[in-house]
């Protein structure tokens, strides 16, 4: 008798465990279909205006390179950057954290 309820106990679980799946599926299936849609106003159809068609297309003008963009200019900032000492930085860094 005893052999016999442990035998149904996962048969009725599982059945169970599948109805619960089935109608929550449904319920949320029906509900995303029920939702209501409020609709916007249509918006109104504007004709694009028209803009003339030039006759002859404009001239491109040959812009003078600035100075900044000389390879002079380019080579004297790059001269002007100063790089830090790294032997200083590290001992400062070292000092930082030995005062922690």
């Amino acid at each position: 008798m005893e052999q016999k309820k442990d035998s149904i106990l996962p048969i009725v679980g599982g059945s169970l465990v599948a109805i619960l799946l089935i109608v929550g599926i449904w319920y949320f299936a029906t509900k995303k279909q029920t939702k209501q849609v409020i609709p916007t106003p249509p918006t109104p159809v504007t004709p694009a205006p028209t803009v003339p068609v030039p006759t002859t297309p404009p001239q491109p003008t040959q812009a003078p390179t600035p100075e900044e963009d000389s390879l002079t200019a380019i080579q004297n900032d790059l001269n002007n950057v100063s790089l830090l000492d790294i032997d200083q930085e590290f001992q400062e860094i070292d000092s930082d954290l030995n005062s922690l």
